[in-house]
């Protein structure tokens, strides 16, 4: 099994990633590839166009923005069938300030949705890892498949 983990323009930072990769390793699963990729609008607008039927035309907007802001960086961990909900539990809640503070985003992020929202912006959560329904889709549209 595999999943994908993005990270954000503002994640693509060595004490971020060192973090991610312990944390990777110790729950037995392993990176297999790791590239840096720059903006590439065409994968990051296919990658989010899920949040527009989710979302306002805005949010998604914010988001395109986001991801476009610099480089992301893209990994490939396999493991076993747990993978995706292995590394949702790694990465912490989509909100930053509600997170684990053992996760990457609740050790390296305290924003919000009301910070976001006053500041008119996508919420900074640093990383992004697919859902299991997901997931096969995504590795696509990165062009690691």
């Amino acid at each position: 099994m595999q999943s994908l983990i993005i990270f954000k323009p503002d994640g693509v930072r060595e004490d971020v990633m060192a973090y991610a990769r312990e944390c990777i390793k110790q729950s037995g699963y392993a990176i297999d590839v790791d590239v840096l990729c720059p903006p590439d609008m065409q994968r990051i607008q296919a990658h989010l166009s899920p949040l527009r039927a989710k979302y306002s035309q805005e949010i998604y907007e914010r988001n395109v923005a986001y991801y476009a802001s610099g480089p992301v960086r893209l990994w490939r961990v396999i493991g076993d069938a747990h993978i995706c909900d292995a590394l949702r539990g790694i990465v912490g809640s989509t909100e930053p300030v509600s997170a684990d503070s053992a996760s990457i985003r609740g050790k390296f992020s305290s924003d919000s949705y009301v910070r976001a929202e006053q500041e008119k912006r996508a919420v900074h959560n640093l990383v992004h890892t697919s859902d299991a329904d997901r997931v096969l889709d995504e590795l696509s549209i990165w062009g690691l498949t």
